[in-house]
């Protein structure tokens, strides 16, 4: 009986063309700065995100709003949780938003779990599976299970 599984590898991973060009790319964008962890920036954005999204579900509850501003409002706060896991969540993830492991598992579990998902087995499959073949059919569980973007044929 013959297996199903596919061979799934990359060619010449130290001494290609493509990986001495990305290196090169990297350390120019690095140069200077400590790019390892986030910006103050980055966590005032975040911060004020998840201020728009707590703040905008709170006043739909109130009862105050317009039914059609209610429903604006519920969408902001739907839409907060998306941003916050696009963006904190996934550099959390990597251990890219603090220099702190706590926080970031922290972030991780938080963001995730306002939209029902365990941020510790999201984390596993996106490590495991999207960086480890990056758009490749079969191999990254993250396009194989979109039918909203499909990257190749």
């Amino acid at each position: 009986m013959e297996s199903s599984a596919i061979e799934l590898g990359y060619r010449d991973k130290q001494h290609g063309a493509f990986f001495r060009d990305l290196k090169r790319r990297v350390a120019s964008y690095l140069d200077g700065r400590d790019g390892r962890v986030a910006t103050p920036g980055i966590w005032t954005a975040l911060i004020g995100v998840a201020a728009v999204g707590i703040g905008s579900y709170g006043a739909a509850l109130s009862g105050l709003a317009l039914p059609g501003w209610s429903l604006a409002l519920y969408g902001l706060a739907g839409i907060a949780p998306l941003f916050l896991a696009a963006t904190g969540g996934h550099d959390a993830a990597h251990g890219a938003l603090s220099g702190r492991s706590w926080v970031n598992l922290a972030v991780v579990w938080t963001v995730f779990a306002l939209m029902g998902l365990d941020g510790r087995l999201w984390r596993l499959r996106h490590l495991g599976s999207h960086h480890v073949y990056p758009n490749v059919v079969d191999g990254d569980i993250d396009v194989d299970e979109s039918w909203f973007a499909r990257l190749s044929p």
